[in-house]
Parts: C-alpha cells; sequence; structure tokens
C-alpha cells in the first residue's frame, strides 16, 4: 500500500502537468508561468508551425511532410534548432496545435527557455518515423528475406563462373569494315566478364553516369542489374511501384509514391530497411535513374 502511494505521488506530476498545460493567444501555460510561444505559420493546404521562447528566439520547427502512415494520415516533421541530428514525426489531426503544446509540457522538451536535450532525446525516441507502419509496403512483398542472402551469395557465384566459360575471345576478320567492326564490339560487350565486389555486386566505378537500356541499368559500360515499373492503386490514388533486381534477377528493393508525391519510399529487401528519399521532377527515366544511385552509393547494387 506505502509502495502505491508513492508511485502516485511520483506519477501525479505528470499528469497535472498534461491537464493544465493551456494554450492561450500563441502562448503555452502550464498553471500560470508562461513557458514558451507557438504559431502556426503556414497554410490550409500545407501547414507548418514553430515554437519559440518567450524572447521570440526559434526552437523548433514543425513542418508538412509528403509521407504518411500506414492509416494516410500525413506526418509532421519536428527539426530541432542547434540538433541537427535529433528529429520526430507525429501524425496531422485537427486539434494538432493543442495536442502538440501539450505534448512537447509533458516530454519536457522546453526547459529554462530554452531546448532540453534529455526531453528531445526521449521525444525523438517516441516519435522517430521507424515507429510508424509503412506507407506502402506491406511484408507479404518482400518474403523471406534471411533465406534469400544465402540463395543471392550462391546463385552470383555460379553466374560468375558460368558468364568466365562462355567468354571466348573474338577472332578479328582479316578485312574489318564499320559493319564488322560494330558487330564484334556487341559480341565482346554480350560476353564481357563479369566481377563481383565484397558487397556481390558488379564491380566498377560508381562514379560514372547511370544509363537505362529497355528493362537494363547501366553503369560504367558495364550491366548491372534490371527493373521494372508497374501502376498501382495507393491508398486509392493512382502511383507506381518500381522494382530493381541484380544482374542474375534477384529483387533488391522496392520503390512505390503516389503520382504528384515530392518523395518516395524505398524498401530494401537485404535488410528489409525502409528509406524515404526525394523524387526529382522529370520522367520515369530520371526518377529510376535516381533511385539506382541511391542503392549504388549506400552499396545494395
Amino acid at each position: 500500500m506505502r509502495f502505491l502511494l508513492l508511485m502516485l505521488l511520483f506519477i501525479m506530476p505528470f499528469f497535472a502537468s498534461a491537464q493544465t498545460a493551456i494554450l492561450r493567444h500563441n502562448i503555452v501555460y502550464l498553471e500560470s508561468e508562461e513557458l514558451f510561444k507557438l504559431y502556426s505559420v503556414g497554410t490550409f493546404a500545407h501547414q507548418t508551425y514553430k515554437v519559440k521562447n518567450l524572447q521570440d528566439q526559434d526552437l523548433i520547427l514543425i513542418d508538412q511532410t509528403t509521407l504518411r502512415n500506414n492509416q494516410g494520415t500525413l506526418l509532421m516533421k519536428f527539426i530541432f534548432m542547434d540538433m541537427p541530428q535529433m528529429e520526430a514525426y507525429m501524425p496531422l489531426n485537427v486539434n494538432y496545435k493543442k495536442q502538440l503544446a501539450r505534448l512537447l509540457v509533458n516530454y519536457n522538451v522546453i526547459k529554462n527557455n530554452t531546448l532540453n536535450e534529455q526531453g528531445v532525446q526521449l521525444f525523438c525516441k517516441n516519435y522517430h518515423i521507424n515507429n510508424y507502419p509503412s506507407k506502402y509496403i506491406s511484408e507479404e512483398i518482400t518474403g523471406n528475406t534471411e533465406v534469400k542472402k544465402e540463395v543471392n551469395k550462391a546463385e552470383k557465384q555460379l553466374v560468375k563462373k558460368e558468364i568466365k566459360k562462355e567468354t571466348k575471345p573474338v577472332q578479328e576478320p582479316v578485312s574489318v569494315n564499320e559493319e564488322t567492326a560494330e558487330n564484334n564490339f556487341e559480341q565482346s560487350d554480350e560476353k564481357e566478364q563479369v566481377v563481383l565486389d565484397e558487397n556481390g555486386n558488379v564491380k566498377r566505378d560508381i562514379t560514372q553516369q547511370i544509363y537505362l537500356s529497355g528493362s537494363k541499368i547501366r553503369q560504367d559500360y558495364k550491366e548491372i542489374g534490371s527493373y521494372t515499373s508497374e501502376v498501382k492503386m495507393l491508398l486509392g490514388q493512382e502511383g507506381r511501384q518500381i522494382t530493381i533486381f541484380t544482374l542474375d534477377g534477384q529483387k533488391v528493393a522496392i520503390s512505390r509514391f503516389i503520382n504528384g508525391d515530392e518523395q518516395c519510399e524505398l524498401l530494401t529487401i537485404r535488410d528489409n530497411k525502409t528509406w524515404n528519399i526525394p523524387i526529382p521532377k522529370g520522367d520515369m527515366y530520371v526518377i529510376v535513374k535516381d533511385i539506382v544511385k541511391v542503392l549504388s552509393e549506400r552499396m545494395y547494387l
């Protein structure tokens, strides 16, 4: 009984602050004490909020993103001044400003008129982007990633050996004209020896330009994989799914986005990790090249 009483006394301040945090004329109060200022600086179509201290110095920017949770609700991103490594996401709702004021007080994010590092860390931990279910991609798309890891290594080695066996030197004809030279180049290009790096990817200079030839992906004059693109209905809207494959046909990543979105969700199959990357303005050729560039730079392809 004594233990329960002590626990009740310990948690009472938290509930008290949750009940008495009041937003009035853009100022957040706890009891009668002014804590910080909270302004709405966006529009109805694109909501944005700023948190300032009592001296009107910026502390937090909360900006609307194109990301959504699995219910389709837009996520707001928290950017903390002088803490670039910290970020948090929270779904937008009707009473967002009042909810925001109470949460910041409850987590003690602002203390003594400035950001409280411990409060910010706890808030970012509980409202991290990884805590939200995937916007579009379900687990059934990916299958068993652990089994695929082992299969990938074996099949890649097999492809390497088979290509080496099939590669033969091209005999040059006695009289060489432009047509035969072009044919010889194509034959040698098709029978090009594939060398894999320590990650199982085609070894090449990843700083070279990426270009597409039909469904094939090439870089540094070498074929490194392929892709497919198909129309999908996502959250009731028309979107697109792009799937990237290795040279031997293993699925590397899946990207999905609604037409008009500024970002897409990229799921890497190897580690079942989700990335949110910006979508460049342009046709599908440009978008695929940008996705491949991200995968290439992060050693997935």
